[in-house]
């Protein structure tokens, strides 16, 4: 029972699973771990109770069961803390586990085992942004300006790097919304002639991108340049994020009806933000 057979049965049910996640089929996905459980607890193998816990996590966050979803969550990341796993298969998509990382990093579940896979594998960002997530790049323009690379402060110093700052700066200022280079170039080199701002825009583009130590941090795609929000953390957008959620528990009237404990949470979150 325990050939090679089964366990690439086995297998190919967590790879299924993992597809239908991310397509939001969640129920479908979940139905489908009871092979996998039952193969753990037999052979016994800690690798497939951890990704079987994961997919069950996922199910339970969607349907909006955040106290099940985070004893799965707590289970899967303790199995992988307690026998030292270090990376994730290659056929387990970074899409698929950010937002269960995120979420431990939100709940305190397994941080700095977390934290240290993140980086590990420079694993991207979930597209929620979420604010306790290890981004490389943390730039902060509520307050006083500052950027923090990979938690350190970055210290300003020499004329090249005026430049580069301006540039980032430009970028923050549009909420790192993509802006045109040539705008960005003739905005930062006016007294520029011919060709001569797009040339001084390439070298600084260059400089920026090595002093973040991340090249694909700014992104230039058809002209245009962006800060990419898998690699960034912008205050600007967790200030815009933290407004749409307190929207959201606005009633028909404009009343924000939330427990006392979320508008706490609120009050302290644009505290950090506005004072950085």
């Amino acid at each position: 029972d325990f050939g090679g057979w089964v366990f690439g049965r086995q297998t190919l049910c967590l790879g299924l699973a993992q597809a239908l996640v991310m397509l939001g089929r969640h129920d479908e996905a979940c139905a489908l771990m009871d092979g996998p459980l039952d193969f753990a607890r037999r052979l016994p193998s800690p690798y497939f109770d951890l990704m079987a816990h994961c997919v069950l996590a996922s199910g339970a966050y969607a349907q909006g069961d955040t106290q099940r979803g985070d004893a799965c969550l707590r289970r899967a990341l303790g199995i992988a803390r307690a026998q030292g796993f270090r990376h994730l298969p290659p056929w387990w998509s970074p899409p698929f586990f950010a937002p269960l990382m995120a979420r431990a990093l939100e709940a305190g579940i397994e941080s700095g085992w977390v934290t240290q896979l993140i980086r590990q594998q420079q694993m991207p960002a979930p597209a929620t942004h979420a604010t306790a997530w290890p981004y490389p790049v943390r730039v902060h323009a509520l307050g006083p300006w500052r950027i923090a690379l990979d938690g350190k402060p970055l210290i300003q110093q020499g004329k090249a790097q005026r430049r580069v700052l301006e540039l980032l700066k430009a970028l923050a200022a549009q909420g790192g919304r993509a802006i045109a280079a040539q705008t960005l170039a003739a905005d930062l080199w006016p007294d520029g002639e011919g060709d001569a701002a797009m040339s001084a825009f390439d070298v600084t583009l260059h400089r920026a991108r090595k002093l973040l130590g991340h090249p694909r941090a700014l992104l230039l795609h058809d002209g245009l340049l962006r800060l990419n929000p898998e690699l960034v953390w912008l205050d600007l957008w967790a200030l815009q994020r933290l407004g749409e959620g307190i929207e959201r528990c606005a009633d028909a009237s404009g009343q924000i009806k939330a427990a006392p404990e979320q508008l706490q949470g609120w009050v302290q979150a644009f505290t950090q933000l506005l004072g950085g």
